[in-house]
């Protein structure tokens, strides 16, 4: 188990090494604000409830992520685990998200990798 937790660990060290560098390219459209469609207080189709800013996604009742990045080209944000969190506190978290047609009522999906 030791051996897993320092492979995931040097992944995600190597994952934000490398996001870091893209960052710095013009390669690729990032900004600090998130498209408005994603911000404010959702329910998912599980009953979850969401609020969503630029700077703060919180999953009630109580997981955080700080958001670093939005890359709108690429759709995806990069965010740190609050470090209150149950799982993963203080590691990094990689949400990907895209809009959905003709699924109302729902506009767009996401889902958290790394």
């Amino acid at each position: 188990m030791k051996i897993l937790a320092i492979c995931l660990y040097s992944f995600i060290l190597t994952f934000i090494e490398r996001e870091n560098r893209i960052f710095q390219t013009n390669n690729y459209v990032v900004t600090d604000s998130l498209p408005q469609n994603l911000k404010g207080d959702f329910m998912d189709d599980y009953g979850i409830r969401y609020r969503i800013s630029d700077r703060l996604w919180i999953q009630h009742p109580n997981i955080k992520y700080h958001i670093i990045r939005c890359n709108t080209k690429e759709q995806y944000i990069i965010a740190r685990n609050d470090h209150q969190n149950s799982s993963e506190a203080g590691l990094y978290t990689r949400i990907d998200y895209m809009s959905f047609t003709n699924m109302a009522p729902y506009g767009w999906g996401f889902c958290l990798t790394v």
